[in-house]
């Protein structure tokens, strides 16, 4: 990580029955960067991208097989 830089973390699901979770974070900002590590086998094996961030939230696109499974994440601005 950056010296000086703005970091937080936190844990997500991916959200069952969809195709995108939408993560509060109030650090979240235009132009971070999301780091995820799986915390589950599934997720391991799961694909998924940062789509997007804004102030206060973040979103994370995957394929619906995916939801359910379980990150630990990092963002840092």
């Amino acid at each position: 990580m950056a010296a000086g830089a703005t970091n937080a973390r936190g844990t997500l699901t991916l959200t069952p029955g969809a195709t995108v979770t939408v993560v509060q974070d109030q650090l979240s900002a235009q132009g971070i960067a999301v780091f995820l590590s799986p915390l589950t086998a599934n997720a391991a094996a799961s694909g998924w991208w940062h789509s997007g961030s804004d102030a206060g939230q973040f979103t994370i696109s995957h394929p619906a097989a995916a939801a359910g499974c379980i990150f630990d994440y990092l963002i840092q601005r």
